[in-house]
């Protein structure tokens, strides 16, 4: 996800000072609808023999009604006159930092909270609305003060509950701001916007769940609220849930069809659900919309790398580069497009054979294993893992790069990588096996990608600096004749902070021709296995030797399926998933 909403209710009601006798107009004046508000009350201002403070009454609700109608400039000489008539005029000097607030002019419109709050203490509009604008300008503590003020005077308002839990939110006290959520719903089951920002609150906390629940019951009491259907969206997506979250997105987008942020966010789903054409679709029109996102052209960009339309790619992520300068990532993507065009123009035709069916003679493996992190949580069978994936696949005629040295730092596994891509030019058949931490990380705003985790990782490194992109090992596959596999069994738990990681497990990341398999689901964690190896290692040497002659996507189906009786004994079973995008019918096998 990515958008963050402040609850900022500014409280405008009338107060209940000044009182008039009652008559038609001043009724109207009061409590009419604006246009009958403006007519009524200027019929009372200009009338005779009206005393003073009532004249100034009348000025600040015809301001009011200017106000409700978007004309500021009649409401501040509306709110001026009624401060000239009456100097003591509390709710005008409120009313007045009202606008203020609303044209962005926060210091200004603290300026007359701080007149109203002289004049009358136990203002509560004027409390709310000046730690409204402290909000705004960053001031959490004050605002926060403010409110709490506010609440002294009227304890069961849910308004004030919503707008002290946007100051906690400020403040960055998640904890504060749920607490007063759930008594302003407590007060108010009918408050859609305290259900919206505990929602959204939740969801950035992990709770996935539960905002979906209130995101359930704001399209309860609204089934047209957008952004609750978005939010609801990015729940599901979170969850792995994509036919859901697609649902939700479409309806989204369906209701505010010219949000560029809603576009994107489903343009990542069509992505992750294997619908490049689609996704682009909606990239196409994100960008259209908002032209300067660096992220939306850089997701643009990862697609068109995946369809290896390598000019295209490079361009969206230079455009990304030049928007944020700032950005380490982008570089990185145009280095990674250089690489792989590069790697891709190595290859050379597949050699058949007499019968026309390919020949694969020569078939090399890249298998990685890493167990012992020095700066995050170890892991028990990586290591063995690959170990046992290596002397199987020696056995079956694989020269083995990478093992027999495991647990690789950072610059080992560049130079393995390396050599294992030199080698990929002149071979019918690569595969990569890495078996260790990995997932997708957060690498900037809006910015995410999946990295491979060496063992001299720190929990606070940098991960662009530190990690190694999956892509290296993409593109070290890619000079392969014939059969291009990669497969990653990472996902595994691990300790590092939730500040640093995206979404659990991996985003979707394809290449053209290549079969790249991920142990479990996008957004889902792989289990390590309390066994010798990983329940994906043993699904796969099993599956070795009684199928490895099969075609290759029926090899890794039984690979599947074994996993998925393996892991049937856990709350949610391990599912792996495969890309597929190799270009042939013809039935390639990992055995020869």
């Amino acid at each position: 996800m990515r958008r963050v909403i402040l609850l900022i209710a500014v409280i405008v009601t009338a107060s209940a000072s000044l009182a008039q006798p009652v008559s038609p107009e001043w009724t109207a004046c009061e409590t009419g609808a604006p246009e009958a508000q403006l007519a009524a009350c200027t019929q009372i201002i200009q009338r005779n023999g009206e005393p003073a403070a009532a004249k100034a009454k009348a000025h600040y609700r015809r301001g009011n009604a200017h106000a409700d109608l978007k004309d500021n400039a009649k409401a501040l000489a509306d709110y001026a006159e009624a401060i000239r008539l009456k100097p003591d005029y509390s709710d005008a000097y409120n009313a007045r930092g009202i606008v203020y607030f609303d044209q962005g002019q926060f210091d200004k419109a603290i300026a007359e909270y701080d007149t109203a709050l002289k004049l009358n203490p136990k203002n509560f509009r004027a409390l709310t609305n000046r730690g409204n604008a402290r909000t705004r300008k960053g001031q959490c503590k004050e605002a926060a003060a403010d409110i709490t003020a506010a609440i002294a005077l009227l304890p069961d308002n849910p308004t004030l509950h919503a707008n002290r839990a946007a100051a906690h939110l400020c403040n960055k006290n998640e904890a504060l701001a749920l607490a007063d959520l759930d008594r302003a719903l407590a007060l108010d089951r009918r408050f859609v916007a305290a259900f919206q920002l505990r929602g959204l609150i939740l969801l950035g906390r992990g709770e996935h769940q539960r905002a979906i629940a209130d995101m359930a019951e704001v399209i309860r009491q609204n089934p047209n609220d957008a952004s609750a259907y978005f939010i609801r969206c990015n729940a599901y997506g979170l969850l792995a849930e994509r036919p859901k979250a697609l649902g939700d997105c479409n309806r989204a987008i369906a209701l505010k069809p010219g949000d560029a942020e809603y576009l994107r966010t489903r343009a990542g789903l069509l992505a992750s659900t294997g619908d490049p054409q689609k996704a682009l679709a909606d990239y196409d029109a994100a960008i259209g919309l908002d032209p300067k996102h660096a992220p939306t052209l850089a997701a643009r960009g990862m697609i068109k790398l995946g369809l290896q339309e390598f000019s295209a790619a490079a361009a969206d992520f230079a455009a990304a580069a030049q928007l944020d300068p700032a950005s380490k990532r982008y570089p990185q993507l145009l280095a990674d497009t250089k690489a792989a065009q590069e790697a891709l123009a190595k290859r050379t035709a597949a050699q058949k054979g007499a019968d026309g069916k390919t020949l694969i003679k020569r078939r090399i493996a890249l298998v990685i294993g890493n167990s012992k992190y020095q700066g995050i949580s170890p892991l028990a069978n990586a290591a063995r893992d690959a170990k046992d994936v290596a002397e199987a696949l020696k056995a079956q005629g694989y020269e083995v790069f990478g093992y027999p040295k495991t647990d690789l730092t950072r610059a080992q596994m560049f130079e393995a990588v390396g050599a294992f891509q030199s080698a990929a030019a002149t071979a019918d058949l690569a595969l990569v096996w890495y078996a260790g931490h990995g997932q997708e990380f957060d690498v900037g705003p809006e910015q995410s990608g999946n990295y491979l985790v060496p063992v001299d990782f720190g929990a606070a490194d940098n991960v662009l600096e530190k990690a190694v992109p999956l892509s290296s090992l993409i593109n070290a596959a890619s000079p392969a004749r014939a059969l291009r596999v990669v497969i990653i069994d990472a996902c595994r738990n691990n300790n590092l902070p939730s500040r640093q990681r995206g979404a659990r497990g991996f985003r979707v990341e394809e290449r053209s021709d290549m079969l790249i398999v991920f142990s479990t689901r996008a957004g889902r964690l792989a289990d390590d296995g309390a066994g010798a190896n990983s329940p994906f290692a043993t699904a796969f040497l099993e599956e070795l030797k009684t199928g490895g002659r099969a075609d290759v996507r029926l090899f890794f189906g039984g690979v599947a399926e074994r996993v998925d009786k393996l892991t049937s004994h856990a709350a949610q079973g391990q599912e792996p998933e495969r890309i597929d995008r190799l270009r042939t019918r013809e039935a390639l096998s990992l055995v020869p």
